[in-house]
């Protein structure tokens, strides 16, 4: 049974204040937006606030936020396990950013796969909807006397497969949605809204979405993953572009019709450290910063090779690379090695500009491999988690022989940061997603996300994937592939599992992972004339 006892929000008092209100475009909700900042994995997480490795949210990081010079907050509510049979607990989160005047958009968030599913169980789907209806009924009623700056969106990424059958089932909540917000008084009849449509999908949304009769102001809410692949970077898959959008847009993206604000979505370890208060990348925020300001970043030209270079150990250096870039009236003012020196190189015996980038000298790429070992190499191992050095082995996992070290020692190029894995069975079939067969050649094998991940120097095997590989019978030869993608930057070993995996068991791959400092990255700092 989906329904619950009458649920009514937990207020202080009966009385809730009006705020000032004053009507506004969508075009013009629009401008005052953007940037804007998502508080992810938070009061989305489930079941609880803190259930994904966040810090409770506090009054303290929409200080920060708003110093940071954001303009807009979203923020995702899964309300699911805030239901109680006295009423719907909240947090003082929508106040709290409405009182620093930002534009905050408050939604029904992962509901969405819990249980405000509408393609799925049509014989639950009425009461499902009623359940949608009662929430959204007592969430308008708690915040319709806010001010104009708030903005409400119904569903995050209405569920359901591709078709117009289920697009048309949100188009029907939607409708609901819209009458619930427009006729519950105070000043929702004027609110801007927010509203998506299958997925929130742009070509699914641009095909069977429908305006809601009624609906005044809104805003269209659409997401772009397409291709997800590419976008996630699953299977291997980096590349991606169509002649058309490089034509237009010169860049691999898909833009809608529909004007939207930018929103930058911030799980807790992407960009901004509640807990330190800081920002983990700061160049990043001022790109932002920058670009809402409408100046032009210089970015690396679209079609080109890969701005990475890699010289394998050894090698000399045959000549000068040139980065390109579009510089978008930007100038030049400094070229810093991103390393412990922070040197700052030398225009001229170090880099020269042209009209189309930056050209390293042969010389200074040569000084950089002077730095390094002429030799890079590492002992390859793999060890089940609970064993020790001074634990007896685990015959759990086993490749070769029962001991803890199980290869012999390999050579291993000059590497960076894993990119992916490619598994192959002995017999030379594909371990798993075996379809990937009539992908593209950096494509064809390569294992998913979730399958492996790194740990400090090691690449950690997830129990999934050694149960795979239990079950394929044979040995598989395990490739790790580095950045950057080229020929002989990866290691191969062989992985055999001789029993049953248990739920959560691991093995870590040690693969002597070179640290970034090891290899001096060059960062460009741009400023306009």
């Amino acid at each position: 049974m989906y329904l619950k006892s009458t649920i009514l929000f937990i207020t202080v008092s009966s009385v809730q204040l009006a705020a000032a209100f004053r009507n506004v475009t969508a075009q013009e909700a629009w401008t005052a937006m953007n940037p804007g900042w998502i508080l992810g994995n938070t009061l989305v997480a489930v079941p609880d606030e803190g259930s994904w490795h966040n810090p409770k949210v506090t009054e303290q990081t929409f200080n920060d936020i708003k110093e940071a010079k954001f303009k807009s907050v979203r923020i995702p509510v899964t309300w699911r396990d805030y239901f109680a049979a006295q009423g719907l607990d909240y947090k003082p989160v929508v106040d709290w950013s409405l009182q620093r005047r930002f534009w905050a958009v408050l939604n029904v968030h992962h509901d969405n796969w819990q249980w405000a599913d509408f393609t799925v169980k049509p014989e639950t789907l009425a009461e499902r909807t009623l359940k949608f209806e009662k929430l959204w009924r007592q969430i308008a009623d708690r915040f319709k006397w806010k001010s104009e700056k708030l903005i409400l969106e119904p569903l995050n990424e209405p569920a359901g497969s591709s078709s117009q059958g289920n697009a048309d089932r949100y188009n029907d909540a939607n409708l609901l949605w819209v009458n619930i917000i427009r006729s519950s008084g105070g000043y929702n009849k004027d609110r801007l809204l927010t509203i998506p449509g299958l997925n929130t999908n742009i070509q699914r949304t641009v095909d069977w979405w429908k305006e809601p009769v009624g609906v005044g102001n809104y805003i269209l809410h659409v997401h772009d993953y397409d291709p997800w692949a590419f976008v996630s970077t699953s299977w291997g898959h980096t590349f991606w572009r169509t002649d058309a959008l490089q034509n237009r847009f010169h860049a691999p993206a898909l833009i809608a019709k529909y004007q939207l604000a930018a929103q930058l979505w911030d799980n807790g370890n992407d960009h901004f450290n509640r807990i330190a208060r800081k920002w983990r990348d700061p160049v990043k925020l001022s790109l932002i910063q920058t670009a809402v300001k409408g100046i032009p970043n210089t970015r690396p030209t679209y079609n080109q090779e890969p701005v990475t270079y890699f010289t394998p150990p050894g090698a000399p250096v045959t000549g000068n690379r040139e980065v390109k870039l579009d510089w978008n009236s930007n100038t030049l003012y400094t070229i810093r090695e991103d390393s412990q020196s922070g040197r700052t190189l030398r225009r001229g015996s170090d880099y020269t500009i042209t009209s189309t980038g930056v050209a390293f000298t042969r010389a200074y790429l040569s000084s950089i491999l002077g730095r390094l070992p002429s030799t890079l190499g590492s002992l390859l191992w793999i060890i089940p988690p609970e064993e020790r050095p001074s634990q007896s082995p685990s015959p759990s996992i086993l490749s070769q022989q029962p001991t803890k070290t199980l290869l012999s020692p390999t050579q291993i190029p000059l590497i960076s940061s894993l990119f992916h894995g490619v598994a192959i069975k002995r017999d030379g079939g594909i371990l798993k997603d075996d379809w990937t067969i009539w992908l593209g050649p950096l494509e064809q094998g390569r294992l998913n996300w979730g399958n492996f991940k790194t740990s400090g120097d090691n690449v950690v095997l997830h129990s999934g994937l050694l149960s795979t590989i239990k079950n394929a019978g044979q040995e598989v030869d395990l490739t790790l592939e580095f950045w950057p993608r080229i020929e002989g930057n990866n290691v191969t070993v062989t992985v055999r599992v001789l029993q049953d995996v248990f739920h959560r068991m691991q093995i870590l791959v040690g693969v002597g992972l070179v640290k970034s400092g090891k290899w001096p990255i060059v960062s460009l700092k741009l400023s306009t004339k």
